[in-house]
């Protein structure tokens, strides 16, 4: 590495921090090895304060020894040489990662009445709580005192969607009662819209008239996001976003995923984007990492390694080629080996010991919720989005991301029960969107989109794995070897096709 090149970015770092240093300290700064640099000018920072811009080397001297003494166990930020030399930039910046969600507790669905009866009960409570801190929710009562207001008197009923019976008819409950709705047929389009979003189990807020002991629907309130500011980091690093890798396929596509690497690692893609590699500080991989045995019909005929251990193994080799100041983060999928029900506990260390090894590496639960220097990442696989397209005109596979917004909107990450998502009645609804995130990230569908809403970066992260047999039988249609990368400190995001980026002239 060229020591021009760390003494630029070391002079960077400080000068974020309103800091100045003289030849000498930036030669002892340069030269320090075994430590984390981004952290210990941190760390300078602090312990300064306002008393001095200027840093000599006896000073930064004097702070190394309590940074030392302070901290014991450092961990080590090694130094990542890309090709040509250049050090990549996020080396120099500690990780910042809180674990704010990870469900690790393991069990089945039941099929019990009751269980199921809490569970939604629990929902409801959840639910009913978001809708009530809406300024816009006002006046609620329940069904039960509905049913006796006067006719023509307008109110709010926040109600569960048991059963959309019709376009216009649909059956609403709550803890205490149920209800049919109408649909006027001279609703505005605004009101019909919002009606074709109604499905099973859905949470919302329902402004009504009674009408001869009928409910007439005015309008309809969901849970949904407030308009708030987004988290962003101050330090300029990114996350790459993927997911479905789908390792032990036979259509695994070990090429493109290796030209993913060697891109991390600065060999390959245009110098703009190699510069942008450089500032990667997380992978975040929204679960299929492997393809696994038995998960549907004939897949052995389709698999080139049919042992699940061994999938690991070699997801696992593949991995450690990604930097090592680069912090991975892995959830589980419908492939992985965990249980199937969500909230789906990380991937076992039975199979993810030979992942663990190299020390960067996070597993966390599907759903889980992370913070990365500050912007919050809210992880799932997406399942659910199966269920939402076959359910609600105008979502599809093709476009998955307007599903996750609809997920959103719900604030609920598979909102229908009962449908093909298997789910985890024994005990409270974990699946609630309690926390607005910054950034929505899922995978599942094999198909790339991203797109916004209320603030939040909406991103699904398509696949590494070619059209399967069984996949061309369901008429779905990947969109392979695409990334997205989200600049922490702006949550602008970039879309990376792989391998049109290899291509890329130096």
């Amino acid at each position: 590495m060229e020591n021009e090149a760390v003494k630029r970015l070391i002079l960077d770092k400080l000068s974020s921090k309103g800091l100045v240093v003289d030849s000498a300290a930036l030669d002892y700064l340069a030269s320090t090895e075994g430590i984390g640099l981004g952290e210990f000018i941190d760390y300078v920072a602090k312990s300064v304060g306002d008393s001095t811009i200027f840093l000599s080397q006896k000073t930064l001297e004097e702070v190394m020894r309590s940074f030392m003494e302070g901290k014991p166990k450092i961990n080590s930020m090694p130094v990542t040489t890309q090709e040509g030399g250049k050090s990549a930039e996020a080396t120099y910046i500690a990780s910042d990662l809180k674990v704010l969600l990870n469900i690790e507790k393991t069990s089945n669905p039941s099929d019990e009445v009751e269980s199921k009866r809490a569970y939604l009960a629990d929902r409801f409570k959840k639910l009913e709580r978001i809708l009530r801190s809406r300024l816009d929710v006002t006046g609620v009562c329940s069904i039960v005192e509905a049913r006796k207001s006067a006719d023509k008197t307008r109110l709010k009923v926040i109600a569960m969607v048991s059963e959309v019976k019709t376009e216009n008819y649909v059956l609403i409950e709550d803890l205490q009662g149920s209800a049919y709705l109408i649909i006027p047929q001279s609703a505005s389009e605004g009101l019909r819209a919002k009606a074709r979003r109604l499905h099973a189990d859905l949470v919302a807020c329902f402004e009504i008239v009674v009408l001869g002991g009928k409910f007439i629907c005015l309008d309809i309130t969901f849970p949904d996001l407030p308009e708030t500011k987004p988290n962003r980091s101050a330090e300029p690093v990114c996350a790459a976003l993927i997911s479905d890798l789908h390792v032990g396929s036979r259509y695994f596509m070990d090429k493109a995923f290796q030209l993913f690497l060697d891109w991390l690692n600065g060999r390959v893609g245009s110098p703009a984007t190699r510069q942008v590699a450089g500032k990667v500080k997380y992978v975040v991989i929204a679960g299929d990492l492997v393809d696994g045995v038995g998960v549907y019909p004939q897949q052995e005929k389709e698999l080139s390694i049919k042992n699940v251990k061994t999938q690991y193994e070699k997801a696992a080799e593949l991995l450690r080629r990604i930097p090592k100041h680069v912090e991975i983060i892995i959830i589980p999928g419908n492939h992985d080996a965990t249980q199937k029900a969500l909230p789906q506990p990380p991937i076992p260390e039975e199979y993810s010991a030979p992942l663990l090894d190299s020390g960067n590496v996070t597993l966390l639960s599907n759903p889980s919720l992370v913070s990365l220097h500050g912007v919050k990442f809210l992880l799932t696989h997406g399942t659910s989005i199966e269920d939402l397209a076959s359910r609600i005109p105008g979502l599809d596979y093709s476009n998955p991301h307007q599903a996750m917004i609809h997920l959103l909107v719900a604030r609920h990450l598979a909102p229908i029960y009962g449908g093909r998502t298997p789910l985890n009645t024994d005990g409270e609804d974990a699946l609630v969107i309690t926390d607005k995130p910054d950034v929505f990230h899922a995978g599942h569908v094999h198909v790339y989109k991203v797109g916004g809403y209320r603030g939040v970066v909406v991103a699904n992260t398509g696949c590494w794995q070619r059209m399967t047999p069984y996949q061309q039988a369901l008429g779905y249609v990947p969109t392979p070897g695409i990334f997205s990368l989200v600049h922490l400190d702006t949550l602008a995001t970039e879309t990376v096709p792989i391998l049109a980026e290899a291509r890329q002239p130096d």
